[in-house]
């Protein structure tokens, strides 16, 4: 399987991955970075993207912007069927629709680039 990166040699990708039990699947962080010429302190993340592969099509079927950019906690999971992902932005939960084929439930009829949040209050 071969893809490139929208963001060139700016974009990379992060160890943060998932995938669906039966291997139909598979997710991935990318992120891009700014700063750090001379000063190494200084690089922040500047863009993040989840990218979802479909393994049969061996292809990049749907890429989901990650929205704020994470500061903190920061994590991803895709359902068993690939048909929705789930996003932990520090203390927020979005719920996507990737666009993978699935069986049309009455809970799956979300475009694919819809969204839905939970916010999670700390206490």
């Amino acid at each position: 399987m071969q893809d490139r990166l929208e963001g060139g040699k700016k974009e990379s990708l992060e160890e943060l991955t998932s995938v669906t039990r039966d291997g139909k699947f598979f997710a991935v962080s990318a992120e891009q970075e700014k700063g750090g010429f001379m000063d190494l302190t200084d690089i922040r993340r500047s863009r993040t993207r989840i990218l979802i592969y479909d393994t049969n099509l061996r292809k990049r079927i749907s890429s989901v912007q990650v929205v704020p950019i994470p500061r903190g906690d920061y994590d991803f999971a895709l359902s068993r069927d690939g048909s929705k992902l789930a996003v932990m932005i520090d203390d927020h939960l979005n719920i996507y629709a990737t666009g993978a084929a699935e069986k049309p439930t009455e809970h799956s009829r979300q475009p694919p680039s819809s969204a839905s949040t939970l916010v999670i209050r700390k206490r």
